[in-house]
């Protein structure tokens, strides 16, 4: 039998051809053990205990700095992000399910420092398509209470807005004159 371990790092090297074609020549688990080997995880170095031990040292400042909102700002989102329903608590695999306020941080770090999600998993400590779905998860629930916040003028308001916006434009021009 043709051990996992030996075979998935041959496949991984490519350079050892001698070695892989020895593994594969009398083996019909091989098309099993390649599948599985395409599946495997990589453990990758990343940042540990960054949510769990240096976000909570965060001076207010820091905070605000690093998530371009003060932590209460932040803890009143998550509860609002929270109540959508979007992000689950639960996990329906076996994998431990990531929290709720990692999640919410995790997109905040995101947006606020226009850092790709690579930079955010090792941050985190989250797989590149965990910080993708927490990325999705948490756009769906900010889209859906968008309503709740963003309000459009209308009648008097819309008219009395314009005519602020004129003349604030206005006086700019003025200024540069």
């Amino acid at each position: 039998m043709v051990d996992l371990g030996s075979l998935c790092f041959a496949f991984e090297s490519q350079d050892d051809s001698h070695l892989l074609g020895d593994m594969l020549e009398d083996s019909d688990e091989v098309i099993i053990l390649s599948a599985v080997c395409c599946f495997l995880r990589r453990n990758l170095t990343r940042i540990q205990d960054y949510f769990e031990q240096t976000l909570p040292r965060y001076l207010p400042d820091e905070f605000k700095h690093h998530f371009r909102m003060t932590r209460e700002t932040c803890e009143l989102l998550s509860l609002e992000i929270m109540q959508t329903g979007q992000i689950p608590i639960r996990n329906s695999s076996g994998r431990p399910v990531i929290a709720p306020q990692k999640q919410i941080l995790a997109f905040l770090w995101r947006i606020a420092n226009q850092e790709p999600a690579r930079a955010v998993a090792d941050r985190f400590d989250l797989t590149y398509s965990s910080v993708d779905r927490v990325f999705r998860r948490v756009v769906l629930a900010a889209v859906s209470l968008c309503g709740q916040y963003i309000k459009w003028p209308t009648g008097k308001s819309w008219q009395g807005n314009e005519r602020t916006f004129f003349i604030i434009l206005f006086e700019a021009r003025v200024k540069r004159t």
